[in-house]
């Protein structure tokens, strides 16, 4: 703010975004007067060809849930399960390993070199699980990708979005579940 306090009050702003985080919009608001906004294309939705299920559940039912998931599509192809920090994508890894399920993890604490072989593991189907934060919700381009679920709720819709559209890709099915616990529908 102190930048923005010692700027000239007649300049003009532009600010370009291929997305545009909360605080981003936030702060431009904040700062900017009768601020204009300009999309091209409309604001991101799912793919069509990507069926979305949102399970209501009590809280403490949600790894169960998953596992009824799994076991639904562990003969379809690949799944990405979204966690929302790396503790909650490591404790997972480990709750479903013991749960017979092969899987791996992918985030942040992770370093370049063990990330970039559990993709190649992951793309190449010799996992059929994998387990991650946000940093697999973009980018990521597997062609036998089924499923995925949103263990945790993503914060912002655009996440959301991105993490759909890790499945359904190049015109194959796929689908997203949701599973959201019911303490949460009263905020």
């Amino acid at each position: 703010m102190r930048i923005m306090e010692n700027i000239r009050p007649d300049r003009q702003t532009v600010l370009f975004s291929a997305t545009f985080p909360r605080q981003m919009e936030a702060l431009a608001r904040r700062i900017l007067t009768k601020p204009v906004e300009v999309q091209v294309g409309g604001r991101s939705v799912v793919c069509k060809d990507v069926e979305q299920h949102v399970v209501v559940l009590q809280d403490d039912q949600k790894f169960l849930k998953l596992l009824e998931i799994l076991g639904h599509y562990q003969n379809k192809g690949s799944a990405i399960i979204f966690v929302d920090k790396q503790e909650n994508a490591d404790t997972l890894l480990k709750d479903l390993m013991k749960a017979s399920y092969s899987c791996m993890s992918l985030h942040g604490g992770i370093d370049q070199c063990d990330r970039d072989s559990t993709i190649l593991d992951f793309k190449a189907g010799r996992m059929k699980i994998l387990i991650a934060t946000s940093v697999a919700a973009r980018g990521l381009d597997v062609k036998s990708l089924v499923l995925v679920v949103n263990y945790d709720c993503p914060n912002h819709y655009e996440d959301y979005v991105h993490r759909c559209g890790r499945t359904g890709r190049a015109g194959n099915k796929g689908s997203v579940v949701l599973p959201i616990s019911s303490i949460h529908l009263s905020i």
